[in-house]
């Protein structure tokens, strides 16, 4: 009697562990379905629904758990062993869905339609890797030109407003230059007009006198005295007085 019990309470422990198993298979199945439904399509989602919603037991070539009846109608040693096998089964199918779950999580199932589509994003990430290496140099040497060209914009403008200025000055310096040439012909000026009026003083003299001489009767002329004259010797004179 007391061997009986203890057969009844192991195949009672036993049958609790294959109720674990049997749920731990049915949530790594589940698991395992919807790692693989996150990476396929809709044609490999039929075999993966397939494949992993199949019974555990059906997987493993087993077969479900005895009902009381049938657990009843065995043998006790007979139960014993059929339940100490599924579990040793279900050992098996959980390890192996551990390690395909494990499998799917480091490398998800993709079908090639997505390899391919991700093959030509990789290929245009790429490409455009590619361009915005272009772009970068282009728009480097665009910026050293652009600052080049504020250089030579900042030189040309202080340029202007060295010559703004020197316009500006301009006249200021051809007023100084204009006045320094004009001075001596200023003074040139003054002393023609000064001989000019000492002429004109002189001539007005001269007309003075001119006039007065005019002014004198016309038949009145006045003749040098004889007397004052002297004789003129000729040279035949000379001449005869020596001989």
């Amino acid at each position: 009697m007391t061997s009986t019990l203890e057969l009844y309470a192991e195949i009672c422990t036993l049958r609790q562990q294959l109720n674990q198993r049997n749920r731990l298979v049915d949530q790594l199945s589940k698991e395992l379905y919807h790692s693989l439904h996150s990476g396929v399509g809709e044609v490999q989602d039929a075999e993966v629904l397939t494949a992993v919603a199949l019974p555990a037991a059906v997987q493993a070539g087993g077969s479900a758990p005895p009902t009381p009846a049938e657990s009843s109608a065995l043998p006790d040693g007979a139960a014993l062993a059929r339940l100490k096998t599924q579990l040793q089964q279900r050992d098996v199918l959980v390890h192996q869905l551990s390690q395909e779950l494990f499998h799917c999580l480091r490398s998800p199932l993709v079908p090639e339609t997505v390899s391919a589509e991700m093959q030509t994003l990789r290929d245009q990430v790429a490409t455009l890797q590619g361009n915005l290496e272009v772009y970068q140099v282009q728009l480097a040497t665009r910026e050293a030109e652009a600052l080049q060209l504020r250089q030579n914009l900042e030189t040309v403008t202080e340029r202007s407003r060295w010559l703004e200025d020197i316009v500006k000055e301009l006249p200021e310096v051809y007023r100084r230059r204009f006045e320094a040439r004009l001075a001596p012909i200023k003074e040139q000026i003054a002393t023609l007009q000064q001989e000019n009026r000492r002429l004109r003083a002189e001539l007005q003299r001269v007309s003075a006198l001119v006039g007065d001489g005019l002014s004198r009767p016309a038949d009145r002329v006045e003749l040098p005295q004889l007397s004052s004259l002297k004789p003129l010797r000729t040279p035949e004179m000379i001449n005869l007085s020596h001989a």
